[in-house]
């Protein structure tokens, strides 16, 4: 894989707890595992708080640096995305769920998510923590 982004939710709700905690945990073995050559970190609540990108696998959970708390917002990475013209070949994103606008892409979207919730579109898998 050449290019992954990561959506992270910062939002109030998960941010600080054992959900962020099974995020990074997660973030970790995806980028082990796939080995993209750039993968884009992405943290959001209402807006982008934050955005790291990492070469070559080179990368280590003390490098995360999330930001954010505010309140939830998921189309704001999509649109971010758009804005920044950054194409992945696919997006991960890590939330509880309780996202209001969910947004929308045409990229290949695996929504890992902490609650019940099931998102719109992509596919979406249950991360317990």
């Amino acid at each position: 894989m050449t290019e992954l982004v990561i959506g992270f939710d910062t939002s109030g709700s998960c941010f600080g707890g054992d959900e962020m905690t099974a995020f990074v945990s997660n973030i970790k073995t995806i980028i082990e595992e796939v080995k993209p050559t750039k993968t884009h970190v992405i943290y959001w609540d209402t807006e982008i708080a934050g955005h790291q990108t990492f070469e070559d696998g080179q990368f280590a959970v003390a490098d995360l640096k999330p930001k954010g708390g505010g309140g939830t917002d998921g189309a704001v990475l999509f649109n971010y995305l758009r804005e920044q013209r950054i194409t992945p070949q696919a997006i991960v994103q890590f939330t509880d769920g309780y996202v209001g606008d969910w947004g929308t892409t045409n990229v290949p979207t695996l929504w890992a998510v902490t609650s019940d919730m099931v998102a719109p579109f992509g596919t979406t898998i249950r991360v317990e923590y």
